[in-house]
């Protein structure tokens, strides 16, 4: 015989493990990135703090969890008014379903931290990450388990008490992680130092094939423009927001000297860098960097490689 409801059971149980699974994962995640924060590794990359990875996890634990705790009210209140159910094969078989997708995706997390011990993780950090996911599991499948066997639907206590703790739990964890997150602002002002860095290193490359060309650097960045063959120099010259050209000064023959203000230190630690980082580190302010270029030498007709070397920060 069909249940009850058997369509709205099925809705409203899919839609819990949707928000379950990514309210599980996403919390661990912010969990993770603040023992990341709190116990630096600089040698191990999958140990790092990743400001990327906390965004996140804070915008979708901000999304979940509203559906799980949602969904999992109106489950109760429906089994409480006698809408689905109690003994519905349908109820069990979509509550064992969460059960399992939630038992798989515990394992899949407790080996990938197990991974990360066998590939150099600091001990410290993966203990405190090992009972990070011992903690999350623990609560979802104890909780499942226990409503799996339960046959008072009127007024349980067990239920309130993993219903309104869970949800402290998450309340904490999701304000601990703005507290490390960097704020809006800051993100946008680190995007646009980095279009400066990235213009920069697109300036440098040309200002080398420029030297190979012509066997001097450039008067100035407009010159670039016709030397170029696969890129629009006019789009890296200028600064993406202001329209002003890059500062530009020829110190000799071989070095030259690329300025802006930047509004951000990319010096942090705790700071997501590209490979650009080490040739192109700052202060927040007006910085410049003083490049240098080999003269070119023609020898049997052959143009040997140039080197580029970065010099010190003034």
């Amino acid at each position: 015989m069909p249940s009850k409801n058997s369509a709205k059971i099925t809705f409203f149980y899919l839609l819990s493990l949707f928000g379950l699974v990514f309210t599980a994962l996403t919390t661990g995640m912010i969990l993770f990135q603040i023992i990341n924060k709190l116990i630096p590794d600089v040698i191990n990359y999958s140990g790092r703090f990743s400001a990327r990875q906390l965004r996140f996890a804070i915008s979708a634990v901000i999304v979940a969890s509203p559906v799980y705790y949602w969904m999992t009210s109106l489950i109760h209140k429906s089994l409480k008014k006698g809408e689905f159910d109690q003994d519905s094969q349908l109820r069990k078989w979509m509550t064992y379903i969460i059960i399992f997708v939630s038992a798989i995706v515990i394992i899949i997390s407790l080996i990938g931290v197990i991974n990360n011990y066998l590939s150099g993780d600091l001990t410290s950090k993966i203990v405190l990450k090992l009972l990070t996911t011992i903690l999350i599991s623990g609560i979802v499948l104890s909780y499942y388990l226990y409503n799996i066997k339960r046959d008072n639907f009127k007024k349980n206590t067990v239920v309130k008490i993993y219903f309104w703790s869970s949800l402290a739990l998450v309340l904490i964890i999701l304000v601990s992680g703005f507290l490390i997150a960097d704020s809006p602002a800051k993100v946008r002002n680190m995007k646009y130092d980095a279009e400066i860095i990235r213009d920069f290193n697109t300036i440098s490359h040309e200002i080398n094939s420029y030297n190979i060309r012509n066997s001097k650097l450039p008067e100035d960045l407009e010159e670039l423009e016709n030397n170029t063959e696969f890129i629009k120099i006019s789009n890296y010259i200028k600064n993406e927001e202001t329209r002003e050209v890059y500062e530009y000064k020829v110190i000799n023959d071989t070095e030259y000297e690329l300025c802006a203000t930047f509004r951000e230190s990319n010096l942090d630690d705790n700071q997501d860098r590209d490979y650009m980082y080490e040739e192109w580190p700052h202060e927040k302010g007006n910085k410049c960097f003083k490049k240098k270029v080999n003269k070119v030498n023609i020898q049997n007709g052959l143009i040997k490689p140039l080197e580029m070397k970065a010099l010190e920060i003034r």
